[in-house]
C-alpha cells in the first residue's frame, strides 16, 4: 500500500499536476465602482467574502492594479406555466452582469459579461416558500459570478 501511494505522487508530480490554489497568483489590488442599490450592495459584499478565491485587496484607486465596474446587473423575474386554476405553477430568474475591468498600468480594458437563468416550481399556496427558492436561487447566481470572474481574470492574465 505504501509503494503504491509513493507511486500516485511520483507518477503525478512528475506529470506537473499540482493543486489549483498551488498557482503562482499574485494578489491584485483592485477598486471597485457600481451603482448603490440593494442588487449590487449584495453582490459586492459576496465578492467581498470571496476575495481569497479572487486573489483581491480592496484599495482605493490611486492604489489599484484593477479597477471594476458593475456596469449593468439585473435579475430578471418572470411567471410562466399555469396549473390547472390558471395561477402560475413556474417561475423563471434571468440573471445578468456585465462587469468592465481595467487594469490601470498598461490602460487596457475588458468586458465581463455573464447570462444565466433558473426555473422553479411556483407554490401558490405559499409566498413566503417562494420568496425563499428565489433568494436561494440568486445566491447562486453571486457564486456562479464569482466563480466565473476568477476564471475571466486568469485566462485573461489579470
Amino acid at each position: 500500500m505504501k509503494i503504491l501511494k509513493i507511486l500516485i505522487i511520483v507518477v503525478l508530480t512528475s506529470c506537473g499536476f499540482s493543486p489549483i490554489n498551488n498557482l503562482d497568483m499574485k494578489i491584485k489590488n483592485v477598486s471597485i465602482s457600481f451603482s448603490d442599490n440593494p442588487l449590487n450592495n449584495f453582490f459586492y459584499g459576496e465578492i467581498r467574502k470571496n476575495r481569497n478565491l479572487l486573489q483581491f485587496n480592496f484599495t482605493t484607486l490611486k492604489e489599484a492594479d484593477l479597477k471594476i465596474e458593475i456596469i449593468n446587473h439585473r435579475i430578471g423575474k418572470f411567471l410562466g406555466a399555469s396549473d390547472q386554476n390558471f395561477f402560475s405553477a413556474t417561475g423563471n430568474l434571468d440573471y445578468e452582469l456585465e462587469i468592465k475591468i481595467t487594469e490601470l498600468e498598461s490602460n487596457t480594458s475588458e468586458i465581463f459579461k455573464l447570462f444565466t437563468s433558473e426555473n422553479y416550481a411556483y407554490d401558490t399556496n405559499s409566498i413566503l416558500s417562494n420568496e425563499k427558492k428565489i433568494n436561494e436561487i440568486k445566491e447562486t447566481f453571486f457564486m456562479e459570478a464569482i466563480s466565473q470572474l476568477s476564471i475571466f481574470l486568469i485566462s485573461k492574465n489579470l
